[in-house]
């Protein structure tokens, strides 16, 4: 894993964070890989009610004070023997806390913890959610790469989600597609070739750059937040993108926040924020004009309607409206 490669790189280099008076700080988005959860995690919203089950995750052990009126707990966490069970049997003898998770199900754990349990699953969930070892946490706090990091005494900060733009590595990429956009011709082998060629050239002062850039988007968003009377839906179209998307970055978006912000701003930079509110006022015309277009086309096809009904048809509508009028006005003189 990239994540196990990278503290392992730090470790040889700076040493352990016990002995060692540095740590690795990680800085990352919110992507499916590293926000997931462990699939063996103490999570209450991935059991079961009952035992077993195919799509039962098996989770890890831990521990819970015993009470004699509670069941008596079980090693094995289902009917046919657990071999990733079996090999607790040291600690399940010696410490009468330590207690199987594995695919027992909610209704077995809450009896051998003698916590009442629900009626249905989601007041099962909540019984169990109480115990410590299962309260609910924040995505951050529960993410597999953030418990790898803590346990090796390393720190995982997740950046803020769909902001790229906060995100320097996210201008990394920006700035390789740049380089390659150009010489590519479709095929994934030329990708791959061109990708390995202008990854090196990524200096150091590129990367402090781009971090320069982020720390100056944080500041302007800081005192767009501190002006008086401007609240988050301000913030929100102040930083309106061109495109709905959380992994691609855009100067003009930060050129137009550093402008509304009142902060210094390169000639370039004033041009590329009016190119962006230019085309973002022409988009809202134009999504005006749609708009107007379909209710008038509505409205054509509902009188195209009207004019071809038949005599009949034409009958029962105006009785249908007279039963409707009327009983709007019995409905009025009441």
């Amino acid at each position: 894993m990239q994540a196990e490669l990278a503290m392992d790189i730090f470790e040889h280099v700076f040493g352990e964070p016990s002995v060692s008076r540095f740590c690795l700080v990680a800085n990352v988005d919110w992507s499916q890989n590293h926000a997931a959860t462990a699939d063996d995690a103490l999570d209450a919203d991935k059991m079961l009610v009952g035992m077993g089950g195919k799509t039962a995750k098996h989770l890890r052990v831990t521990r819970y004070p015993y009470r004699p009126e509670a069941i008596k707990r079980n090693l094995i966490c289902n009917l046919t023997g657990c071999l990733d069970c079996e090999k607790h049997l040291g600690s399940f003898l010696a410490d009468s806390s330590f207690q199987t998770i594995g695919v027992k199900g909610l209704k077995m754990v809450l009896a051998e913890r003698h916590i009442r349990p629900g009626k249905n699953q989601s007041e099962n969930i909540a019984a169990l959610q109480t115990c410590e070892d299962f309260s609910p946490r924040k995505a951050h706090e529960k993410a597999h790469l953030t418990e790898m990091m803590k346990a090796r005494g390393h720190v995982c900060l997740f950046g803020v989600k769909y902001h790229a733009e906060l995100a320097h590595i996210e201008r990394f990429w920006m700035w390789l597609k740049g380089k390659i956009r150009g010489r590519l011709n479709g095929k994934l082998a030329k990708l791959k070739v061109e990708i390995w060629k202008e990854y090196g050239s990524y200096t150091v002062l590129d990367s402090r750059k781009a971090a320069r850039h982020c720390r100056e988007t944080m500041e302007a968003y800081r005192r767009l937040a501190e002006q008086d009377g401007l609240g988050l839906c301000d913030l929100d179209n102040e930083a309106k993108k061109v495109y709905s998307t959380h992994r691609r970055v855009f100067d003009s978006n930060t050129d137009t926040l550093m402008l509304a912000a009142d902060m210094p701003v390169s000639s370039r930079a004033a041009s590329r924020a009016a190119i962006s509110a230019k085309r973002s006022r022409n988009s809202d015309i134009r999504d005006m004009l749609v708009k107007r277009n379909a209710l008038e086309t509505e409205a054509m096809l509902k009188r195209r309607k009207r004019l071809e009904r038949t005599p009949e048809e034409i009958l029962r509508d105006n009785a249908r409206s007279k039963t409707a009028k009327a009983r709007m006005q019995q409905r009025n003189g009441d």
